[in-house]
């Protein structure tokens, strides 16, 4: 349900910006553009071995999405756009009887892409990269002990880190409000950005898990793959 209402909202910026651009006067599409910005949403997680190296009592499995955010930076020249990215889903923290879990994905990329529209002030354009996404899961011991029973036994608590190489493809659309112009600049323009992408990532399995205190042995493939859809918001940088 998320992630319809999520899509929805890409599909809802794509008339939004039509409209708006549409009441615009006659600008041109900039030259250059910058742009920073971080999204809010919704993604899938890969759960499955996750929720499989978990203690068999005690922990709580983890869902299959969680909280999306995410930071990118991008520069447009004509119509051809550079990105680099990171996005992240977390399943919040949850405690069990006797054990505290948490699950995090992070996806960082760099994306090439074409802006299929293009105009003065809204953009619809495809991305596509490559990078690699990591993995954290961390079993923590959810019962008070005492002091002889944490020496004794020090290790209440494992964080379990996997990285894979990842591939990522998107969509997204944005609307660039009439913003500000230095004097003498009329060629340039800093403005707010308001818009919305959704995207699907896949990555190579492989087996090379790691904890603090160094590599582990004979762990389970893992690729990790999931869908995402965020509400972005930034500031663009413009030179007509």
């Amino acid at each position: 349900m998320k992630t319809h209402i999520l899509v929805f909202a890409l599909l809802l910026s794509v008339v939004g910006g039509y409209t708006l651009h549409a009441q615009d006067g006659g600008d041109a599409a900039p030259r250059k553009l910058f742009v920073a910005s971080f999204g809010l949403g919704y993604g899938t997680l890969s759960n499955s071995t996750p929720n499989e190296l978990l203690p068999t009592s005690g922990a709580e499995k983890f869902n299959s999405g969680g909280f999306a955010g995410g930071g990118y930076f991008h520069f447009q020249w004509k119509r051809g756009i550079f990105e680099f990215g990171s996005h992240g889903v977390n399943a919040f923290e949850q405690s069990g009887t006797l054990y505290k879990t948490q699950l995090e994905q992070s996806v960082f990329t760099f994306k090439g892409g074409y802006a299929l529209i293009n105009k003065p002030r809204f953009r619809l354009y495809p991305l596509v990269g490559i990078g690699a996404v990591g993995t954290n899961l961390k079993i923590a011991n959810n019962q008070n002990l005492n002091l002889g029973t944490v020496l004794s036994t020090p290790f209440q608590e494992i964080t379990l880190n996997h990285i894979a190489l990842a591939g990522d493809v998107a969509l997204g659309a944005d609307y660039r409000f009439k913003g500000w112009r230095p004097k003498g600049n009329t060629d340039r323009e800093v403005s707010f950005i308001l818009g919305a992408r959704t995207g699907y990532f896949i990555s190579a399995a492989n087996n090379k898990w790691r904890y603090s205190g160094g590599d582990i042995n004979g762990g389970p493939s893992y690729g990790p793959s999931g869908f995402y859809a965020q509400v972005t918001v930034g500031i663009a940088f413009a030179k007509y």
